[in-house]
Parts: C-alpha cells; structure tokens; sequence
C-alpha cells in the first residue's frame, strides 16, 4: 500500500479518515445505527454459535406456545416440565435360550429354533425419570423397526408405557405377520387411531400424556419392547432377524429458551438470530438495486437530454416526495 501512495497523500487521506469519523462519532443517529448494524452482522455471522437450533431445518423444540424458561423463577411455573428427548439403553428383562441379542441404543435379535414350535417372548426394558409434578401436553416416539430373513415364523411387536404407579399402557403394536419389513414408526400421544385401538370409546375427549403422567406425575417410567416369535405349527426350523434402532422417546416442555416457542413449537430466540440474515440480505439488495437504477437513470438523463431528462428528473422528484416505508 505504501508504494501506491506518497507520504504526504497518505497523510491527506488519513486527515480525512480522522475528520470523518470525528464528525460522524457526534451524529448519534448514526453512530448507533452503525451499532445496531455491526450487531446484526455479528448475529449473521455467528448464528450457529449463538443458538443450536435452526429454525428452518430443526423439528419443532418445545411444546406451542412454551414459556420462556426463565418464568419458572415465579413460583406458579417453577415445576414446568422442559423438553426432554430420551435415548434409551435396552435391556434385556425376559429372553429366550433360542434367541441371540445384542442390546444397546440399538437392539439386533436373531431368533432360532430346531426341532419345536414353542413361542418365545422377548422383553426389552429401559427407564427413565420424569422430574417434574406438573404432567406435560403430549409427548411423541419415534423409531425404526426392521424384520428380515424370515422363515416359517410369525413374528409380533409391541411397546409399554410404565408410569410412575405402576400402570402399564399400550402405546404401539404390530401383529403378527410373517413376511419381511420394515418401518419407521411414529407414536403421537394424541393419535386417534392409538387412543382408539387401546380402548377409548371418545378419543377425542382423551389426553393420553396426562393420562400416563398422572398422579403421581413426579417418578420412574419404564419402557418395554416385547417381541414375540410364533413357529408355524409345521415347521422343522424356525428362524427371523429383527433390528430396533433410532428410538427416541421426547416430552416437550411447557417452557423452553430465552423468548420461548410459536405456535408450531420452534424456538424465538433461534427464530430472531437466523433472521438477522434475511434482514440484512434484503437491506444490502435494496441498496444494490436503488444504486442501480439511479446510475442508470442518471446515465440515460445525462446522455439523451430534452424531454427525456425533464421526464425522468420529475419522476425522481415524485419518488423522492413519497415518504420511506418503515422496514
């Protein structure tokens, strides 16, 4: 840089850089609209830092309408639950001398059988605690369910939710079939078709998650995968795969973050950084497009002259009348 510029221009030049800012330190306006851009920038910049959620791209992160999670320090919202997504670690609670398993955060069973046509049951269990006292809204499990290299056997699933009286309820079941498949179960605590299939006549007057989380709300639940392989009454072998991944059991809070969840249940706070984006990227391209056609229309009043520049320069004056839009 030094070669470009003699001594005494570079002197000129930061006179004038100096001079600039003295007088520009003094417009406050401007000074903090200078802050307030150099914030949003710095929020642009290190959205992902400043929040782990992505607004467009994360599932929904709390219950509607959650709370901030600083109004438990009142003493009416102290025991709002927060979310909770749990990753259990199975174990093996009841098997089988004709099963091989191996357990985990991921299940793979392999069932075989010589010689009998005997049932086997297998139980899977793992627990967790539910700190709070005041039962959440719904809660959602999720999960993969693979059964391959089937022969001459049924082969039946089903899940158990149990609370913290020792209440056990059906969440999810599939019944016997004796083909290979594979899915990725969904379970909604306010699924119709769930409520229906475990016995209630009026689903929809029924809230699953307070029946489960009931008195007393506060406590272990346990959950239980039970498989079941059912030879054909014919067969001289029996044998099946089964494989129980990705399982995810999640509780959303009724408070959540800094400013809380919308109505869909995505975080503000993630919601207000990310937009500090689209903010400025509209900004910058409104500032790119008026620099644009002001060149332009300047360049083509300046060339043709006449009426065209009497016409274009009136127009400019009734633009210039109209008041800013508040964006």
């Amino acid at each position: 840089m030094t070669f470009l510029f003699s001594k005494d221009k570079r002197m000129i030049y930061l006179r004038k850089v100096k001079g600039f800012w003295e007088e520009f330190s003094h417009n406050k306006i401007g000074f903090l609209g200078l802050v307030l851009l150099s914030l949003f920038l710095g929020m642009a910049i290190f959205a992902p830092w400043l929040t782990p959620y992505d607004p467009i791209t994360a599932p929904r992160v709390a219950e509607s309408m959650a709370m901030p999670a600083w109004m438990t320090i009142f003493p009416q919202f102290s025991d709002y639950p927060r979310t909770m997504e749990i990753s259990p670690q199975w174990e093996v609670k009841t098997g089988s001398a004709f099963t091989d398993i191996l357990v985990g955060k991921e299940v793979e069973c392999t069932y075989y059988m010589s010689g009998k046509t005997t049932s086997v049951d297998i139980s899977l269990i793992s627990s967790f605690q539910y700190p709070y006292t005041v039962p959440p809204k719904r809660f959602s499990i999720y999960f993969d369910w693979m059964v391959q290299n089937l022969t001459d056997v049924w082969v039946s699933a089903q899940l158990l939710l149990i609370n913290a009286s020792g209440s056990a309820t059906r969440v999810w079941r599939e019944s016997y079939r004796d083909y290979p498949r594979g899915l990725s179960a969904t379970v909604e605590s306010s699924d119709y078709w769930l409520l229906q299939d475990i016995g209630y006549t009026d689903p929809k007057a029924v809230n699953l998650a307070h029946i489960i989380f009931g008195t007393p709300t506060k406590g272990q639940y346990t959950l239980i995968f039970q498989i079941s392989f059912k030879p054909y009454v014919d067969a001289k072998i029996s044998k099946a795969h089964v494989s129980l991944r990705s399982f995810k059991f999640i509780v959303l809070g009724l408070v959540h973050g800094i400013l809380g969840a919308d109505f869909t249940g995505v975080d503000i706070f993630s919601q207000l950084i990310y937009g500090s984006r689209i903010s400025l990227l509209i900004g910058f391209m409104a500032a790119v497009i008026e620099t644009a056609l002001g060149i332009l229309v300047g360049v083509v009043s300046g060339y043709l002259g006449g009426a065209v520049d009497e016409t274009l320069m009136r127009l400019v004056d009734i633009l210039l009348c109209l008041p800013g839009l508040p964006l």
